[in-house]
C-alpha cells in the first residue's frame, strides 16, 4: 500500500521532502571523486550518477613471445613451423592443406589417385621412407605426425600468402573464439 502511494505521487510529482532525500544521489562536492560534476538533473530533481572510468581505446590485443631466428638456420626454423603448425587444430590444418596442395596440383584428384598408393603420388610429395615417411593416403586420413610433416614439406614449395584467405572464415568464426587467436601462429 505504501509502495503504491508512492508510485502515485511519484507520477504526478508530488514526493514528500523526507521521501526525496531517501532517494536523492549523494551531492557532488570537491571530496567526492565518485560522482562526475557534469550530470544532468533529471525529474524530481535527483542527479544521474556517472562514475569516473577511464577505458581504454585500444582493446588489449595478444601476442606471442618473439625468438629471433637467424638466416640459414634451417634447424630453429623448422622447429618453430613444427610448434606453430601442432598447435593448430586439425580443422584448421586440414584447410591449409587442401589450399596449398591445390595450388601445387590443382587436379591432384585425377592425376594422381590416393588408391594407388606410392606409384600414384605426385613429384613434389615428400619421401615415403626414412623417419619423415609420408603415406600416399587421402589428407584427412593422414595421422598428426604426417599431416605436420606434409605442411611442413609443403611450405617449403609455397609461401603463406596462399594461405591467408581460406583461413579467414576458420579465424572469423564466433561459435569457436579460440581459432582467433591462433591467427599468431601462421604470422
Amino acid at each position: 500500500m505504501q509502495s503504491q502511494t508512492y508510485n502515485n505521487a511519484r507520477c504526478h510529482g508530488q514526493i514528500n521532502a523526507s521521501v526525496r532525500k531517501r532517494f536523492s544521489a549523494p551531492s557532488n562536492s570537491a571530496n567526492n571523486d565518485d560522482y562526475s560534476t557534469n550530470s544532468s538533473r533529471s525529474l524530481g530533481g535527483r542527479k544521474r550518477i556517472h562514475a569516473n572510468v577511464t577505458r581504454p581505446a585500444v582493446p588489449a590485443v595478444h601476442t606471442l613471445p618473439n625468438r629471433t631466428i637467424t638466416i640459414g638456420d634451417d634447424t630453429a626454423r623448422d622447429e618453430f613451423y613444427h610448434r606453430c603448425l601442432k598447435n593448430i587444430q586439425q580443422n584448421g590444418c586440414k584447410i591449409i592443406r587442401k589450399a596449398w596442395v591445390k595450388v601445387l596440383e590443382p587436379k591432384k584428384q585425377s592425376t594422381y589417385l590416393y588408391t594407388k598408393g606410392v606409384q600414384k603420388s605426385p613429384p613434389w610429395w615428400p619421401t615415403v621412407t626414412g623417419p619423415n615417411k609420408i603415406r600416399h593416403k587421402e589428407l584427412d586420413h593422414l595421422n598428426k605426425r604426417e599431416r605436420i610433416i606434409l605442411l611442413m614439406h609443403i611450405m617449403g614449395l609455397i609461401l603463406e600468402e596462399v594461405t591467408r584467405e581460406p583461413m579467414a572464415t576458420w579465424f572469423a568464426n564466433r561459435e569457436k573464439p579460440k581459432n582467433a587467436r591462433k591467427r599468431g601462429f601462421l604470422a
